[in-house]
């Protein structure tokens, strides 16, 4: 499964503020996308995680991550399931986007 990974300063998908205004998960359409957001929870605790390819996460030995938000749709034409997963990393106090298809 190929998979990129981006890091950034500021949530790309979840709200600024989502550590006030995302007190439970919430679960969110989005232009046929079902995102779910969190204010913050480890891959494993995560309402998908049986769907989350937590092998995508870089280094896990190394760092912890604080899943913020997640989606998945799926291609109208090939039934492909795309996943989107960010993430807040405390150790380097930044966010990471991981996409990944399901091909499966």
């Amino acid at each position: 499964m190929s998979y990129s990974t981006y890091w950034s300063n500021t949530p790309q998908f979840a709200p600024p503020d989502y550590r006030t205004t995302i007190t439970k998960p919430t679960t969110v359409e989005r232009g046929g996308q079902t995102w779910i957001f969190t204010p913050g929870c480890a891959p494993e605790d995560h309402p998908w995680s049986e769907e989350m390819n937590v092998g995508a996460f870089p280094e896990r030995d190394k760092y912890t991550y604080e899943v913020i938000a997640m989606q998945h749709n799926i291609h109208p034409m090939n039934g492909d399931i795309y996943w989107d997963v960010e993430a807040y990393c405390p150790e380097k106090d930044k966010y990471i986007t991981i996409s990944y298809a399901d091909n499966d």
